[in-house]
């Protein structure tokens, strides 16, 4: 397996890729500078000029190889079967130190994950795993996995989120999206296994009227089927149906660490534009992964609670305490899209902001899908609801503040008894009272603040929901609830409320379920 040594500069100030894309994939060299200079470059502008770079011809790669088997192979123009392998380091590196036993571990520390080219011209940019580490701005907080690889014939682990371009004739935007989300959930949970293409093609031809290869996407509840079968209990939310809170709902997600499949499209403005010929029909599948780190000001620009629901307004309009919620805070998100490079980022009323193309930009969110763990039924818009009502116009209602700033993830018990048992800010009692209690798999915590305090990370009290009990009827869901110098239980027994007083004092808040990597 031949091996060359670079650096992201020396690609970006000559025309490395060139040579080597010709070589490999047997191309004319206008057509090999050509894939260089407008697909592989832009991928390489995103990252650090000093990474170094190993590239690996005749490398085997288990996606491409399923789509060459399963369609590629049976076509009359011949496809070459094996890929380039772009490996990343954050260090100076030689042929020798792949060789050298002392050198394994200052690799593996260096290693930000690899880029796979496939001979699909001009779709060549094949699967990646690119560590945040690599990126020349590096502001963001995401969900990651860590994925084995190799490099030189050597194992290491690469973290990120998976990503790839589509070849658009076995896997378009929506077939790269399930693909993505399953290399993500089946490398970090053992409920879910990863999903090649043709997987992906089998589980959809039972819904399916017609061919599926070459593919000509899919659309929201095909998605959402898919991924049913793959073993989520998914759960669609469409803008139409949730109107304002539409975005709030998809942030609520997005802080519990839930990768989220988003459908964009310019319909509603082709509708309110109908002159506009200019303009064509778009729709696109694409991936929600996080958001870029919170700042000060984004937190001073919080606007007080929009309810959720029309019948509590009169609630937070004569409530004397001001609720904020930080799912409202106006920041920009990452996406995973297949036609741009990895770590995309955008405002939620503008995501598609990084596209050129005046009739992308046009595109909003119309839906998106969450891919829930099958038995979680009590999702995020009653849990919005049903924590204002509470923390308003219940008889255990926030007394003696002026203002209260909440923020609300879905967890699982596990890794939240986790995050208590290490936090040394929280109150021995309160540890114990939490650690001991009873909790089902997965539960929604909302964590109480003010601005000044969510600055330093740190919350004045908290609300955990059973997130296995969608009867919100006589506070069912709730666990417990603790604020102003309280603890608000729910009795299985008497199926009421129950308060005791518990001092409190200010603790972390949990931040374990978006990573920034550093």
């Amino acid at each position: 397996m031949p091996t060359y040594l670079t650096t992201v500069k020396d690609c970006l100030d000559s025309d490395v890729f060139t040579g080597v894309v010709e070589k490999e994939f047997k191309l004319s060299n206008g057509v090999a500078r050509w894939l260089n200079f407008n697909v592989i470059t832009p991928h390489l502008e995103q990252l650090k000029t000093s990474i170094n770079l190993v590239i690996e011809t005749h490398y085997i790669d288990k996606v491409y190889r399923d789509s060459y088997y399963s369609y590629y192979s049976s076509k009359l123009n011949r496809y070459k079967r094996n890929c380039i392998k772009i490996s990343l380091f954050d260090t100076v590196i030689a042929q020798d130190d792949f060789l050298d036993i002392y050198k394994i571990n200052l690799l593996s520390d260096h290693y930000l994950g690899f880029l796979v080219l496939r001979p699909t011209e001009p779709a060549i940019l094949g699967r990646s795993v690119i560590s945040p580490r690599a990126l020349e701005v590096n502001d963001i907080q995401i969900c990651s996995v860590r994925i084995s690889s190799t490099a030189n014939a050597l194992k290491f682990k690469a973290i990120g989120f998976p990503h790839s371009s589509q070849d658009t004739e076995t896997i378009t935007c929506a077939e790269t999206t399930i693909w993505s989300l399953m290399e993500y959930f089946g490398h970090k949970y053992p409920e879910y296994k990863p999903a090649l293409p043709s997987k992906i093609h089998t589980i959809l031809n039972s819904v399916s009227f017609q061919r599926l290869l070459p593919s000509t996407g899919l659309d929201v509840n095909q998605l959402s089927y898919a991924l049913r079968e793959l073993g989520f209990g998914t759960k669609i939310y469409s803008r139409g149906v949730y109107g304002n809170i539409f975005e709030n709902l998809l942030s609520t997600y997005i802080e519990s660490g839930i990768p989220l499949v988003v459908a964009l499209d310019n319909g509603r403005y082709l509708k309110e534009n109908p002159d506009d010929t200019d303009t064509n029909y778009i729709g696109h599948a694409l991936l929600c992964i996080g958001h870029v780190t919170t700042k000060d000001q984004m937190i001073d620009d919080l606007e007080e609670i929009d309810t959720l629901d029309s019948g509590l307004n009169d609630i937070t309009k004569g409530s004397i305490v001001k609720a904020f919620d930080c799912n409202d805070m106006v920041r920009e998100y990452v996406f995973v899209d297949d036609n741009h490079p990895v770590y995309q980022k955008a405002f939620l009323k503008h995501p598609a902001e990084y596209y050129k193309s005046p009739s992308w930009r046009k595109c909003e969110i119309s839906h998106f899908i969450v891919p829930l763990y099958r038995k979680i039924y009590l999702e995020a818009f009653e849990v919005k609801n049903f924590v204002l009502g509470f923390l308003l116009n219940s008889p255990h209602k926030i007394q003696n503040d002026n203002e209260v700033t909440i923020r609300t993830f879905l967890a699982s018990t596990r890794s939240y008894k986790q995050y208590i048992s290490l936090d040394s800010s929280m109150d021995p009692e309160i540890k114990r009272l939490i650690i001991e209690e009873k909790l089902p798999k997965f539960i929604w915590v909302t964590e109480l603040s003010t601005k000044e305090l969510l600055k330093s990370k740190m919350a004045t009290g908290l609300i955990i929901l059973d997130a296995t009990e969608p009867n919100v009827f006589n506070f069912e869901p709730l666990i417990m609830a603790l604020h102003s110098n309280f603890l608000v239980k729910f009795s299985r027994e008497t199926k009421s409320l129950e308060k005791f007083e518990l001092p409190l004092r200010p603790f972390s808040m949990c931040e374990s379920n978006l990573k920034n990597i550093v």
